[in-house]
């Protein structure tokens, strides 16, 4: 099988004025498309597509400066590589087309600190979430052939590696802080459990940490940094708010919504985009009480387009929708249904007195 190389320099020149993005790609064809794109939230934003030239070189030149965020460029054969934007006015990049992504290199570490640490990190992590599934794969032939202290070994081997990532991720936000690369660990990062609270025991959550939890989730997350709205922080916490950390109870979903909407609130960037995450996610069909959450966002939260920053347009599809759902809600009186029998008399949906109708 036969394997060609993609070797790429990828320069980003920042100027008061502008930001010019030029990348060059060796043993590329002419005429090869390169996207480059970048992250809002859960969302990919496209920026510009352009083609090599007879010597394999892209240029994007956006005549403006490019805000800090998370970037990703690719060749449209589903291979990407992400970086990062931080007002740096050279970074060079080199990779490979067999690892696109995973081979992602600074050419002059030197020089690009914030890719540099963005780039070992992500391997970092690759690497020990790999060791982590090795392990998941061998435990059930250990406890198969009932090696209960080989199993145990691994077991504790597993926990440490995720006490070693912690570790580690938490020691980078707080010595790059300066960075966006450490703001944007910061950002995904869970509060300290607060003296007297132990934070996990055997891998698991403590009670008393997770009672914490419930009123201090937020309590680190940068909401005052608008930068990060540019890359997946804020999702990537939600969703582990409402898929960990949340009880399948309407009280303590509506609790969890109502905690963060007040974190969020002062901060119009970020209110906009969690709006409309929160309205994507209760509209999922499988969401738990999606619809009864849904009204809940949007009677609490969105009294107007202006309060969350979204067009009238939309607001009002948020609005029909709830309103047309209200009769359905969990808990709401079903309503009136009357259909013919076999035996010709009508029936009647309230003629049937139980606590809760399918």
């Amino acid at each position: 099988m036969r394997f060609f190389f993609l070797f790429f320099l990828f320069t980003a020149v920042h100027t008061q004025a502008q930001t010019t993005i030029q990348l060059q790609i060796k043993q590329a064809p002419p005429g090869a498309t390169c996207i480059l794109g970048h992250q809002i939230m859960d969302r990919i934003v496209l920026l510009d597509t352009a083609q090599t030239d007879n010597q394999g070189r892209v240029l994007f030149d956006f005549g403006q400066t490019l805000k800090p965020g998370v970037f990703f460029i690719t060749t449209g054969d589903q291979s990407v590589a992400s970086f990062l934007i931080n007002g740096q006015r050279l970074v060079q990049l080199k990779t490979t087309l067999k690892d696109f992504n995973d081979s992602l290199a600074v050419v002059n570490p030197a020089n690009d600190i914030e890719n540099e640490r963005y780039l070992y990190f992500t391997s970092f992590i690759k690497l020990q979430q790999k060791r982590m599934q090795d392990i998941q794969t061998l435990l059930p032939k250990l406890q198969s052939a009932k090696a209960q202290e080989a199993a145990k070994e691994q077991i504790e081997a597993y926990l440490q590696i995720g006490r070693d990532i912690q570790s580690f991720t938490r020691a980078q936000a707080k010595q790059y802080d300066y960075l966006f690369y450490g703001r944007l660990l910061k950002a995904g990062l869970l509060p300290d459990a607060p003296q007297g609270i132990t934070m996990s025991e055997n891998g698991q959550m403590t009670p008393g940490y997770l009672k914490f939890l419930s009123l201090n989730y937020w309590q680190d997350f940068p909401f005052y940094d608008t930068t990060i709205v540019r890359s997946d922080a804020l999702p990537r916490r939600l969703e582990a708010l409402f898929n960990q950390y949340t009880e399948d109870n309407i009280d303590a979903y509506t609790k969890a919504i109502d905690v963060f909407m007040a974190n969020v609130s002062n901060s119009m960037p970020y209110k906009r985009e969690a709006i409309r995450w929160l309205v994507s996610k209760f509209e999922q069909p499988d969401a738990f009480l999606g619809d009864t959450l849904m009204a809940h966002v949007f009677d609490h939260h969105i009294p107007t387009p202006e309060s969350a920053g979204i067009d009238p347009v939309t607001w009002q599809r948020i609005e029909y929708k709830v309103n047309a759902l209200r009769p359905t809600f969990y808990g709401k009186v079903a309503p009136q249904i009357e259909l013919p029998a076999r035996n010709g008399i009508p029936a009647r949906l309230h003629d049937v007195q139980t606590p809760f109708t399918l």
